[in-house]
């Protein structure tokens, strides 16, 4: 049985207000990106990017059906759900995606810079190939998930390579695609026109920040465990003491505001 201390803490304590759960945001944002560079920098970037990996097909794997079924996107064809779903699920984490229609078999999304995963001059820092290991490990399951094996998803824009953005299109083809193609990289293909509407929840400030709170926290609830099964314990506890110490030194006067 735990004994409290004065220094426990009742989280019905902590002030309920945005600003409050913006600061938890912003740590739990900022250890998740320090992560990633931490891991390039001090492990190198191909077990970096089987982290990224594993970590985006978790939480593909827990979260992308169900999801779905909470954003009322079961009815619409596989292509199309799908990049609604990204533009969806993302605006409530304070992640900026367009959504550009195309047909019912070919859908386009657009992650506008600045990237939130990689935030700031980060992205200068951050190889392509952990951009790529996301794709892989969330966009090019989609089609697995939903039983359609024709499913795939083709990225012509990386800001990791200094392009405007990530974009690229959920499409549908007339065969079964091969592990390999399901997810496929086409520089310089365009969007066919402007971005469409959809509708945000209309949420108070303080429920919107704990939402973008939790969507920060998930990421490290996801990478952690990663970074055991990839790196093992003692490499993962090594990496993240230090990035959570200077993460913790580097923003204590702007949270602390």
């Amino acid at each position: 049985m735990a004994v409290e201390s004065a220094n426990d803490v009742e989280w019905s304590t902590i002030d309920d207000t945005p600003a409050a759960w913006s600061a938890l945001a912003e740590l739990y944002h900022r250890f998740l990106t320090g992560l990633l560079l931490g891991m390039v920098t001090r492990v190198g970037v191909e077990p970096a990017a089987r982290v990224v990996f594993r970590t985006f097909r978790n939480q593909h794997l827990e979260a992308f059906k169900p999801g779905l079924e909470k954003l009322g996107l079961t009815d619409e064809p596989d292509a199309v759900a799908c990049a609604k779903y990204h533009v969806l699920s993302n605006s409530l984490g304070g992640v900026h995606v367009e959504w550009i229609p195309e047909s019912e078999t070919k859908s386009w999304v657009r992650y506008l810079p600045p990237r939130w995963i990689f935030d700031g001059t980060a992205v200068c820092g951050i190889p392509t190939e952990l951009s790529r290991a996301m794709l892989r490990g969330w966009h090019g399951h989609n089609g697995v998930s939903l039983g359609n094996p024709r499913l795939g998803f083709v990225a012509t824009s990386q800001t990791t390579d200094g392009q405007p953005g990530l974009v690229g299109y959920y499409i549908e083809e007339d065969h079964d695609l091969d592990p390999d193609d399901r997810v496929r990289f086409r520089p310089g293909e365009r969007p066919p026109g402007p971005a469409a509407d959809l509708p945000s929840p209309s949420w108070d400030p303080v429920r919107l920040a704990k939402v973008e709170r939790n969507y920060a926290m998930n990421y490290i609830h996801t990478i952690l465990p990663a970074m055991t099964e990839e790196l093992g314990p003692g490499t993962t506890r090594a990496v993240a003491s230090v990035v959570g110490r200077q993460i913790g030194m580097q923003f204590h006067s702007a949270v602390m505001d």
